[in-house]
């Protein structure tokens, strides 16, 4: 199989199976490959970095603030795009299993699997903090609002950016949330257990869902659409 670039392909042999988690932005393409994120040159369609992280019980990639955001094993990494050098930006002390989420709107977000909620700065790197009370398995932000998705109860939990706190009470998916995303109206859910995408009116909690086939690896979000692999 390939990763398609810009009209070209590259070829993923050596390179496993190309179920990881991917992102596109500041002239690359961010494949994260534990204990790796590969840095894949969009114009030569070839591998320029591989930048070492540290094996990932969790992880994530995205992309903003004129950096690359890499969340391994209780540690959230900036890179710089243009040198491949990287930086710990956040570290979570070791309390038992616990897994991270990462979002990115007006500020970094992270969510704790532990409850914990916290907002930093990407230039000052100040930090606040907040038990928001509830499982944080996933999270998805926007320039209004920040939620928190908790797989086991199949709810998501609006919290306000500014104040951190809770906002009404949780809507229910009903559905695996293997992905969360949000817009300024709607959050859209993926179960790639059972194919499934769910968008929820983040006005009125309702619901409608459409199948998507077996097997899907990742969603993105855009304007006017949602893409599913």
């Amino acid at each position: 199989s390939s990763v398609f670039v810009g009209g070209g392909g590259l070829s993923t042999t050596g390179l496993g199976h190309p179920d990881q988690p991917i992102a596109v932005g500041q002239g690359g393409v961010w494949l994260l490959q534990p204990p790796s994120l590969l840095h894949v040159d969009p114009q030569h369609l070839d591998v320029r970095d591989r930048i070492l992280l540290g094996q990932a019980a969790s992880h994530a990639v995205v992309v903003g603030f004129d950096a690359v955001w890499a969340l391994g094993d209780r540690t959230l990494y900036r890179v710089n795009p243009a040198t491949g050098n990287r930086e710990t930006f956040l570290t979570i002390p070791e309390t038992g299993i616990t897994t991270m989420s990462v979002a990115l709107a007006d500020a970094v977000w992270v969510g704790v699997s532990d409850g914990d909620l916290i907002r930093m700065d990407p230039r000052t790197e100040a930090r606040n903090q907040v038990d928001v009370g509830v499982t944080i398995d996933a999270i998805a932000a926007t320039g209004n609002a920040v939620w928190v998705g908790d797989v086991l109860a199949e709810t998501v939990l609006r919290v306000d950016p500014v104040t951190m706190r809770r906002i009404g009470r949780p809507l229910n998916v009903g559905v695996g949330m293997d992905q969360l995303h949000a817009s300024d109206e709607d959050l859209w859910v993926l179960d790639r257990g059972v194919g499934l995408v769910t968008r929820i009116d983040t006005a009125t909690g309702s619901k409608d869902s459409a199948r998507v086939g077996d097997d899907p690896t990742d969603m993105a979000v855009g304007p006017g659409a949602v893409w599913v692999g």
